[in-house]
């Protein structure tokens, strides 16, 4: 081989390094506008071009998930721990401002008086633009049609906008992958990555999208239940019970719920019966709407 062919060919390889190192040779290096990409994501926005969609996630322990469509939005969890108890199986739906859900076997309603539910995050499914316009993007490269970024998202900022406590988490940060499409700016995958230096371990979960996707029967199961149910019973809330100020909100729901209640303002002493003998505590207002169901509610003078 000749020295001049040596040469071209040693440029020919350092020439190809160079395109793979940095885009790959058919990647091109993009902006992006994490704000715009947020509004795209929304539920309401993915709905306008699709009938349905969702959501699936997976990590070590359990799976999890999302559905909407134009009447409900529903969501599931497998092994799923709350403050109140563990669950094989918990499944929620919000549709037509009612909230309601099964878990193990058991419906049940939950019931917000003095304010209305808060539905907001029913909207905000794919990303929570609050920390997603906080991320840093690390890179941004467009191939066939499809966008893929890298962010970090560190202990700072989580501790800026008031997710974590100062001090908990110092060090630790999330690194995320997105993929989505090019025209609509719909995220179609994300892989997150949880860094932990206090425990110097790190965790996985990822997220993928399928639009015009078919109810999940669980889902279906549900909807049926609040909208048709044979029997019906009516849940009430009564504030400052027996003075000038009383004030009630009652709600239907299906007989034999659990009806799980959520309420406004600094009430903290809850009884069962209006003559205030029956006390409740309020982590413990969950009653069997096998009849009508009351509780009252009263606030201490501080």
């Amino acid at each position: 081989m000749t020295k001049k062919l040596k040469c071209l060919l040693m440029a020919a390889l350092m020439l190809m390094s160079a395109c793979l190192f940095f885009t790959g040779c058919d990647k091109i290096t993009v902006e992006i506008d994490q704000k715009a990409i947020a509004d795209a994501n929304k539920t309401s926005e993915i709905l306008k071009k699709y009938d349905s969609f969702m959501i699936t996630a997976t990590d070590e322990e359990r799976s999890i998930g999302y559905y909407a469509d134009d009447e409900f939005v529903f969501e599931w969890s497998s092994a799923y721990t709350t403050a109140s108890g563990s669950y094989k199986e918990y499944h929620e739906i919000v549709a037509d401002d009612y909230y309601c859900g099964i878990s193990d076997g058991k419906y049940y309603s939950i019931v917000y008086a003095g304010g209305e539910m808060d539905t907001s995050w029913t909207d905000d499914l794919m990303v929570n633009p609050d920390l997603f316009v906080k991320e840093t993007v690390k890179s941004s490269t467009e191939k066939n049609g499809s966008i893929v970024f890298k962010t970090r998202l560190t202990a700072e900022t989580m501790v800026e906008l008031g997710y974590w406590q100062d001090g908990l988490y110092d060090g630790c940060y999330y690194e995320t992958v997105y993929t989505m499409d090019k025209d609509t700016l719909i995220i179609t995958s994300i892989k997150e990555t949880f860094v932990d230096k206090v425990t110097k371990t790190k965790s996985s979960i990822e997220y993928v999208l399928t639009v015009n996707a078919q109810r999940p029967e669980k889902a279906t199961e549900i909807y049926n239940h609040v909208n048709t149910a044979e029997e019906t019973r009516t849940a009430t809330v009564v504030f400052d019970p027996n003075t000038e100020n009383e004030k009630s909100e009652s709600f239907i729901v299906p007989k034999g719920d659990i009806v799980y209640f959520y309420w406004e303002g600094d009430y903290n002493k809850v009884y069962k019966n209006a003559e205030l003998t029956e006390v409740l505590t309020p982590t413990h207002t969950n009653l069997t709407a096998d009849e009508d169901v009351s509780i009252y509610l009263i606030k201490t003078e501080k």
